[in-house]
């Protein structure tokens, strides 16, 4: 997955550039097993709807997040050089993403890059502090209601709809936080078409499971 004749690799231990297929291939699989958790823990009812406090629900929307996030990292990184980061170590930086992000070119990671909804998370106290002072004042209030860590079968439970703070919709699978939002359907599929790829490099065989592995360090040429 990683060239190893370029000249960023041509020091480094093949089977540890492995890894960073291995973790890519973690994350997407875990990415697709937590959806399907939300998915069944929250279902789109038949008929009546429903109102739901499930904080099971929210841990496992932060864990999809927080993945995506390092999948992002992974395919995408800054151009400048950090912070006592070595010549070697930003060589293979750069390389590394430029080769992995090229390995998912045919397929759209559009919300699986997105990483708005999740700032939103890491930086809650700043984000509900600008929602406060905006919605104590009435004229700027469009629901006389805010729901926080909820789960909703639909948005029309609430009419107007309630201002969502940490809020789940099951009939849309998307996560709302004050005034950002993020499809989780989406987000399954462009895993499963993460997964699809990886498959196809002939490293991880269907129904392959995410593990760990015991690597021995290539020896050295005497």
């Amino acid at each position: 997955m990683i060239k190893t004749n370029h000249k960023s690799t041509k020091m480094l231990d093949k089977h540890l550039l492995g890894l960073y297929g291995q973790e890519l291939w973690y994350l997407a699989v875990s990415i697709k097993d937590k959806c399907e958790e939300i998915f069944e823990k929250a279902p789109v009812p038949e008929k009546d709807g429903y109102i739901k406090v499930d904080p099971e629900v929210h841990t496992l929307i932060s864990s999809v997040l927080s993945h995506s996030a390092n999948i992002k990292k992974l395919l995408k990184t800054p151009t400048q050089k950090q912070r006592n980061e070595s010549t070697a170590a930003y060589n293979l930086r750069q390389h590394r993403a430029k080769e992995l992000a090229e390995v998912f070119k045919d397929i759209s990671l559009s919300e699986i890059m997105n990483a708005k909804v999740r700032n939103t998370l890491e930086h809650f106290d700043e984000y509900l502090d600008q929602s406060i002072v905006q919605l104590s004042d009435s004229k700027k209030r469009k629901s006389p209601w805010a729901a926080y860590n909820m789960v909703l079968s639909k948005k029309d439970i609430f009419n107007p709809h309630a201002f969502p703070v940490r809020v789940y919709i099951s009939e849309e699978r998307k996560f709302y936080n004050m005034k950002w939002s993020i499809d989780i359907g989406l987000i399954y599929q462009q895993s499963e078409a993460m997964i699809e790829v990886l498959q196809k490099t002939g490293e991880f065989p269907e129904g392959a499971e995410h593990g760990g592995l015991l690597i021995q360090f290539e020896r050295e040429k005497t």
